[in-house]
């Protein structure tokens, strides 16, 4: 039979549970940890990423084995740790290591800098990857998200207009007053070829 495939926390927690302190009810007794997940019971803790398994991912782990899923080459991920500019940041893992550091196989390389363990960063959700591929299409025009200016043109989905002037909300010309969330970006004004002077 196939391993089944876990995430870090789980792996820990099962670890934890079997080989962790010989007192803990579970010790060296997969049939005890197996009992208490079919009563259903929730477990806190170090234990408690068993709460997100099922009894028959967990019944394979203890009797057949897992394997630990592990980030790829070209997944996005959130630091998690660390108090520098980088915590918090949605990066993309371009490069995997051999790590010499106790206790981690591996280092991941984000955006192709740094260096972080797989504790040390998470899966970032849709709206997080969503939200950086948004800030690098902004900053390859050196501006910041929805920094809009006068001459942009932009889209309604329907209409495309260049913005007129700039106040509380951005005024398209013949359409009136939009929100920055409105509108997307067609042609930022520092590319318009009408707009170049011609010398």
């Amino acid at each position: 039979m196939e391993k089944v495939k876990v995430t870090r926390e789980q792996a820990d927690a099962i670890d934890f549970a079997i080989n962790g302190p010989s007192d803990l009810l579970y010790h060296n007794n997969p049939d005890e940890l197996l009992s208490g997940c079919a009563k259903d019971w929730e477990f806190g803790g170090q234990l408690e990423a068993l709460n997100s398994m099922s009894i028959v991912t967990i019944a394979k782990a203890l009797y057949i084995g897992y394997e630990i899923e592990g980030f790829k080459v070209g997944d996005w991920v959130v630091i998690t740790t660390g108090v520098n500019k980088d915590f918090n940041q949605t990066k993309k893992i371009t490069d995997i290591q051999k790590s010499f550091a106790s206790g981690h196989s591996v280092v991941y390389q984000l955006n192709s800098e740094g260096a972080y363990y797989d504790n040390e960063i998470r899966y970032a959700t849709p709206e997080e990857i969503e939200a950086e591929k948004n800030r690098r299409r902004w900053a390859t025009i050196g501006r910041n998200v929805n920094e809009y200016k006068v001459g942009d043109i932009v889209t309604t989905g329907s209409l495309t207009r260049p913005i007129e002037s700039i106040e509380n909300h951005l005024i398209l010309e013949h359409l009136g007053e939009y929100s920055n969330e409105e509108v997307f970006m067609v042609c930022p004004v520092e590319q318009r070829l009408d707009m170049v002077n011609e010398s």
